[in-house]
């Protein structure tokens, strides 16, 4: 060993792998395509410089490249650019993660018209929903509720796969698509155009600074009661004392024998006390093992109720993809040049059928609504989706990963349209798939395009 290589400082085995802007920017690219779990990011994100700027993270580095991802963000509400997508899900991250200070219990019970916040989460979700439908809130107000409702497990609202969350999440992901909204581009414009309405941000932060301080003043209310209780008591005995010892000298005296009935009469009291206490902590103890029985109770009950609620969603998508089967059928009538396949099974596709498959879809559905219909039947089955609509020039990426797949549902589009998508894939190096079925068959095309199923026929 040289003199350089025994002077020079060895590497600490706990030093944190170095900053990778390519990984995070993988993450949110990632996020972005699943909109349908994580809607709530983008719909949140621009609070996120407002609510940070008092709240400085300890480490300066990367307090510095968090501010900078909001400055992209606010540079780029449109989304175009990785770091703007990141801006969205690092900004979106921290709202969530504050949102329990910003809408306290009592202003989320006073919402929804609800007695007490302390529910079990499908009660509350049941509850959002309701509210979303009575009084129709702004996409972004809703998204803050939701992320309130969940209080210090809201990250949960937001990780992928199953988890206590996932209802509460895609049901805001359906109120938002009935604003308007239906990725991570279109929610942070609208959530962006309505929290830059200074009125609307000074009224949440009006409602957050009431709620804290309703929390401090009941607590000062609190103290202060025990404290005037706490000396009437202490200022009783201490008379009950002192008239024992203003009347010992008087009982000596007049040659009194036995003990002072006053001194007697005080131990009597304090015993009495003391056996009060002992009942009351006893009764405490008590009331909460049967609370503890009971939340395990809750915690089962969840547990199994899990299955039904598969199996639920399961009889939906099966019920849905009849009814778009019917639809296809009848239009493929008009059309013509029929390509059946056979129904999906009756239980729904396997959730991990498409695992992995990142899939580009195009399709030349007019309206919005049955584009996303087909995203989310293949999603459902475990793919990862973007989707687009084909007759729009220059829609979907310049250039798209070799490793996805391109699929073109050509029922609704015209030679140019398809020829330019596949002229586009083929020069990224992508595969390309045509299709002729919506949402009733198209997961059974791609299962089988990429080798995930037998063909049928």
């Amino acid at each position: 060993m040289t003199a350089d290589e025994a002077t020079e400082p060895a590497p600490a085995e706990s030093d944190p792998p170095p900053f990778d802007p390519a990984e995070l920017e993988a993450e949110a690219a990632e996020m972005a395509r699943a909109p349908l779990d994580t809607i709530v990011l983008p719909l949140l994100a621009p609070l996120a410089r407002l609510l940070s700027a008092d709240d400085p993270a300890e480490d300066a580095e990367d307090e510095a490249r968090f501010q900078a991802s909001l400055a992209a963000l606010a540079d780029d509400p449109t989304l175009r650019t990785p770091a703007a997508l990141v801006g969205a899900m690092r900004g979106g991250d921290y709202v969530v993660d504050t949102a329990a200070a910003l809408l306290d219990a009592g202003h989320l019970a006073d919402l929804l018209d609800l007695d007490d916040t302390d529910l079990p989460l499908p009660a509350l979700t049941r509850a959002a929903k309701q509210w979303w439908q009575r009084e129709q809130p702004p996409a972004p107000m809703a998204a803050l509720v939701a992320a309130a409702l969940m209080g210090p497990d809201a990250r949960l609202l937001v990780e992928r796969g199953s988890r206590p969350g996932r209802e509460l999440a895609r049901a805001l992901f359906q109120y938002v698509r009935s604003k308007g909204a239906t990725s991570w581009a279109s929610a942070h414009e609208l959530a962006h155009a309505w929290w830059s309405v200074a009125e609307h941000r000074e009224r949440l932060l009006i409602r957050a600074w009431r709620g804290a301080w309703d929390v401090a003043h009941d607590a000062i209310e609190r103290v202060t009661e025990v404290a005037a209780a706490g000396a009437a008591v202490a200022e009783a005995a201490a008379a009950e004392v002192l008239a024992g010892a203003e009347a010992l000298p008087v009982a000596e005296a007049a040659g009194a024998v036995g003990p002072d009935p006053g001194l007697v009469a005080l131990e009597a009291r304090c015993a009495e006390l003391a056996r009060s206490e002992r009942e009351l902590r006893l009764e405490l103890e008590r009331v909460r093992a049967a609370r503890s029985r009971a939340q395990e109770r809750a915690e089962a009950l969840e547990k199994e109720l899990e299955p039904m609620r598969a199996a639920r969603d399961r009889a939906e998508f099966h019920a849905k993809a009849m009814a778009y089967q019917l639809a296809e059928a009848r239009a493929t009538a008009l059309t013509g040049d029929a390509d059946p396949l056979e129904p999906p099974p009756a239980d729904g596709w396997p959730p991990d059928l498409l695992a992995g498959v990142p899939l580009v879809l195009f399709t030349g559905q007019a309206r919005a609504a049955a584009r996303e219909a087909m995203a989310e039947a293949l999603r459902l089955a475990g793919a990862e989706v973007e989707v687009f609509d084909g007759h729009v020039k220059g829609a979907g990426p310049e250039r798209f990963d070799p490793a996805v797949t391109v699929v073109c549902d050509v029922r609704f589009l015209g030679h140019s349209s398809s020829d330019r998508i596949r002229a586009r894939a083929e020069r990224s190096g992508a595969r390309v798939l045509e299709v002729k079925h919506g949402m009733g068959g198209i997961v059974r095309a791609v299962a089988e395009a990429v080798g995930r199923m037998k063909r049928s026929r």
